[in-house]
């Protein structure tokens, strides 16, 4: 029976292993093969405050199949909701790609909550434009002040947003920064209405500052992120990284993001990965 019973175990660690295998040899092949069609374009919604929200519009026609899908911004918490669409899993794998599972080929509609910083009021969002998408749409509530748009892109006021349409913003993606626009004139509506809004706005801003408490401040994570880059010249792959310091890859991203915005490096997209590189100007005590 104890012979039995660790057959029995030893067969079930090996099913687990094999499936592990091939699911990792399924997405390979996915994201790899010719076959696999995917098109679309993005729509990120910037409201008055509040998590920018990414909309993902996909079409595929490659059947029953997982695709290892890029993503243009981080997700906030790695939660990507199924808005519609036949797919039976949706979650972030790291590194700005998503892994998508379907039952079938033609469309689907993907929905999360972006990574955004916040510092003094100002807050940041970066985007980079998939492969597989024609254009993003980057739309904002009136009340919205952006910076950072290239000159080229044309707002379209529609209603109570504004709507920015973008074939190519730039190789290696596009910094936006906005803040919210708090004293708008609203004619005879009352000085008791006034309050209240400012009310609203004062709380939501200072639940906003508290998450982003110390985002100005290294602390040790940062840190032994940009001394191992000057351990390897000043420059390296986020892959490089990442074997090097043993941080978890969606951990390392978040900090790149966040040393990126303070200016203590620059992310250069190559190809399909990133190239981080120190910015010697700076002057970083480590």
């Amino acid at each position: 029976m104890e012979i039995g019973g660790y057959i029995a175990s030893r067969i079930s660690v090996l099913s687990v292993i094999i499936l592990t295998l091939l699911l990792a040899f399924t997405l390979q092949v996915s994201a790899q093969s010719d076959d696999l069609e995917v098109s679309g374009y993005i729509k990120i919604l910037i409201e008055e405050h509040g998590s920018p929200s990414v909309y993902l519009y996909i079409n595929h026609t490659s059947g029953p199949t997982a695709i290892l899908l890029e993503l243009p911004i981080e997700p906030l918490a790695g939660d990507i909701e199924v808005v519609s669409g036949n797919v039976s899993l949706a979650i972030y794998a790291g590194d700005l790609y998503a892994v998508v599972v379907t039952n079938s080929s033609g469309g689907v509609i993907l929905k999360y909550s972006a990574i955004y910083s916040a510092q003094n009021g100002i807050y940041g969002i970066h985007i980079s434009k998939p492969s597989w998408a024609s254009y993003i749409e980057l739309i904002v509530g009136i009340g919205v002040k952006l910076d950072g748009l290239p000159p080229s892109v044309s707002p379209i006021y529609n209603g109570s947003h504004v709507i920015y349409s973008m074939e190519n913003p730039y190789q290696g993606g596009l910094d936006i920064y906005y803040s919210y626009e708090e004293t708008r004139e609203y004619g005879s509506i009352g000085a008791i209405f006034g309050v209240s809004i400012a009310a609203v706005a004062i709380t939501s801003y200072t639940m906003l500052r508290r998450r982003s408490r110390g985002y100005d401040r290294l602390d040790s994570v940062d840190l032994e992120i940009l001394r191992t880059l000057k351990k390897l010249g000043g420059e390296a792959p986020t892959t490089i990284l990442h074997s090097e310091t043993s941080i978890a890859r969606t951990t390392l991203w978040r900090r790149l993001r966040k040393l990126s915005m303070l200016g203590y490096v620059d992310m250069v997209k190559v190809g399909r990965a990133y190239l981080v590189r120190l910015r010697r100007k700076r002057n970083i005590d480590i």
